[in-house]
């Protein structure tokens, strides 16, 4: 190191104003006492360790006192290896499936993101972030686009359904005719019946299937009993033999 520092071209310095430096007169304000008790804070020092030395971390290590190189940080797992994993198993992973992270996100938002996939069918994509990559959707992506997105907690348009009337009586003075909040829609059909063309297929299937079925003639239970206690009596009618 020190060689490199020392080197310099040979056209830069004459040998002969290096041989007669010694001559020349002192600067002002300096002394040989002086020069020659000058302190230098960072002297030239040559490194005598090992420079291509590497210290390795335990992969269960959570904190560092230091910063690590990336050569050292991001360095092969020491010990033996398994030929027989793919690329996917040998990744770390915290989990079972992968490696999770933690993240913060309120509880509201939270909510407010499943009860909209769950009834609308999207949601905004958590893992995007929205500042810098815009909002990404995930799900059905052309109801969203439909809906600009809106949430269950956002005012959002009227569904056919959603104008049905009810059936009410809030009287509580009306022992037998108080509806309260139970009431029932007034088109509300809670029986139904097939129509005719269903029931024809009904009577088809019901019908294919008693043939493909096995017929069994099943026994009454009185003619089991009865041979039953037949058999009990003549058990008891034999005489012991001694």
């Amino acid at each position: 190191m020190l060689q490199i520092q020392q080197y310099s071209d040979s056209g830069d310095s004459d040998p002969d104003e290096n041989q007669t430096a010694h001559l020349k007169p002192l600067e002002s304000g300096k002394t040989i006492s002086t020069i020659a008790l000058a302190v230098c804070a960072a002297p030239d020092v040559t490194p005598t360790g090992p420079t291509d030395s590497l210290q390795f971390v335990d992969v269960t290590t959570k904190e560092l006192t230091r910063n690590l190189k990336y050569e050292e940080l991001f360095a092969p797992e020491l010990g033996p290896e398994n030929p027989f994993l793919t690329q996917q198993q040998k990744a770390t992973k915290n989990m079972l499936a992968g490696f999770v992270e933690q993240a913060h996100i309120s509880e509201f938002q939270f909510e407010n993101q499943r009860r909209t996939f769950s009834s609308y069918g999207y949601a905004l994509d958590p893992t995007v972030d929205c500042e810098s990559e815009g909002k990404a959707v995930v799900g059905a992506t052309l109801a969203a686009a439909e809906s600009s997105m809106k949430t269950v907690f956002e005012a959002s348009t009227t569904r056919p359904l959603d104008k049905r009337k009810r059936n009410k009586n809030d009287n509580p003075s009306d022992i037998e005719g108080f509806l309260g909040p139970w009431g029932c829609y007034e088109d509300e059909k809670r029986v139904m019946k097939p129509n005719e063309a269903e029931a024809e297929e009904l009577e088809e299937y019901l019908a294919k299937k008693q043939k493909r079925g096995k017929q069994t003639d099943d026994k009454p239970l009185e003619e089991y009993l009865a041979k039953k206690q037949k058999r009990g009596k003549q058990t008891d009618d034999k005489p012991l033999e001694e």
